[in-house]
């Protein structure tokens, strides 16, 4: 994989807030070997989802992500897709690939998508199948993707591209902020700056869900280093 990196500049948007992810493959699956994608990423969206209980005796919290619930982060959105679109309309994109259209989130492809032997032996059959009679690529990905859409067509028409994102939005799979570092006069810190939760002695939390915000990047890294820190300091307590 390769990776853009760039500032939107957009009134009230910080640096560097924008990523757009090249990956050679989209999923773990035969077909998903074969289909590349252009991931356009907000860095530093400005929308707070929540975690919340349904109900006092709830087994599971429910969990909202709001990813678009910001003008600004939609602004964005809106230009990291135009910008992806414009990558694939090159002429050295368009020399190695031969199919483009925008994923939809459905339940179906989810489903799909899902690591199973099934799924894995359907996915298997599919890809021989592209791969012995290439045509076949047409109508098999507008069965598992919407190919009616044309993407030159959905840049130039904002209320139906904003639409599409606000549908098809999704998650990189790193959330931070659940359990939030924070002052003392924080209202919605969750830990001190030594991971301490507040109101439970003894206990501490030491892991992405501290970090008040996303760092510009993946998250693994960030974590090691709270890690180390927060743990060299509860060494140096406990000398003291």
């Amino acid at each position: 994989m390769s990776a853009l990196r760039y500032s939107s500049r957009l009134p009230g948007a910080p640096a560097s807030d924008m990523y757009i992810n090249v990956q050679c493959k989209t999923s773990w699956s035969p077909l998903g070997l074969q289909v590349a994608n252009l991931a356009p990423t907000l860095l530093k969206p400005m929308a707070r989802g929540r975690v919340t209980l349904p109900a006092p005796d709830a087994s599971y919290p429910c969990v909202e992500f709001n990813f678009a619930g910001e003008e600004l982060d939609l602004r964005r959105f809106i230009q990291g897709f135009r910008r992806a679109v414009e990558i694939i309309a090159h002429e050295k994109v368009r020399a190695v690939s031969s199919l483009t259209f925008p994923v939809k989130f459905t339940d179906r492809l989810r489903r799909l998508n899902r690591i199973s032997a099934a799924n894995k032996f359907a996915s298997g059959t599919l890809a021989k199948l592209i791969d012995v009679v290439p045509p076949l690529a047409g109508p098999i990905f507008s069965t598992l993707a919407d190919r009616r859409v044309d993407l030159a067509t959905l840049v130039e028409d904002e209320e139906a591209l904003v639409e599409h994102i606000r549908e098809n939005v999704a998650g990189m799979f790193h959330p931070v902020g659940t359990c939030r570092m924070g002052c003392a006069n924080d209202p919605d810190a969750v830990v001190d700056s030594t991971g301490r939760v507040r109101g439970i002695e003894g206990l501490r939390i030491v892991d992405a869900s501290i970090m008040p915000t996303l760092p510009r990047g993946n998250t693994n890294l960030p974590t090691i280093m709270l890690a180390e820190k927060i743990s060299a300091a509860m060494i140096d307590e406990i000398r003291q």
